[in-house]
């Protein structure tokens, strides 16, 4: 099972990630809707209550870009799309 942002659920999923989000991050559910959130609690929050809403949808929400990232140095870095997004995420599993 993938997550809104594509990564695979795994107990240990932010183990192999040099980066997090760094919050507030709004997101856009496919009925267009979009929410802020302040948290990954209010993150989870507003997608589980969307998809108790919306149990027919296959459909998942996305983060709206751009966004910033908080690296494992404490620097920030600006990502401006899903490309990357995941250009990011695949230079963490090459460390």
């Amino acid at each position: 099972v993938r997550d809104f942002i594509g990564r695979r659920h795994r107990r240990n999923h932010r183990a192999d990630r040099c980066f997090s989000l760094t919050f507030p991050v709004s997101i856009e559910f496919p009925d267009s809707t979009v929410v802020s959130v302040a948290d990954r609690m209010e993150l989870k929050q507003e997608i589980r209550q969307w998809k108790a809403d919306n149990p027919g949808s296959t459909d998942r929400p996305s983060l709206v870009f751009p966004i910033t990232v908080e690296l494992e140095d404490g620097t920030t870095q600006t990502v401006n799309d899903r490309t990357e997004l995941q250009a990011l995420k695949d230079s963490c599993s090459q460390d």
